[in-house]
Formats: C-alpha cells, sequence, structure tokens
C-alpha cells in the first residue's frame, strides 16, 4: 500500500514538474517570439 502511495505521489510530482516546465518554456517562447517579431519588423518597414 505505501509503494503505491509513494508511486501515485511520484506521478503527480513529475506531472506537476512536467506541466511547469511546459508552460514555462512556452512562456518564454511567446516572450522571445514578440520580441524577435515585434522588434525586427518595424526596423525592415522603416528601410523599405
Amino acid at each position: 500500500m505505501v509503494q503505491l502511495w509513494l508511486t501515485l505521489i511520484g506521478l503527480f510530482v513529475m506531472l506537476l514538474l512536467g506541466v511547469g516546465v511546459f508552460l514555462y518554456t512556452v512562456h518564454i517562447g511567446i516572450n522571445s517570439d514578440d520580441a524577435e517579431t515585434i522588434d525586427p519588423l518595424p526596423e525592415d518597414v522603416d528601410k523599405k
């Protein structure tokens, strides 16, 4: 019974860590994409 609880808790913690890392990377990805797309575009428009 103890092993079952340890397994469930371990899976739950792994799931939380996975979701946390996923959301963290997606948040950074969105921010960096916005920075990359917003910054170069006005420069390209100004140059044209």
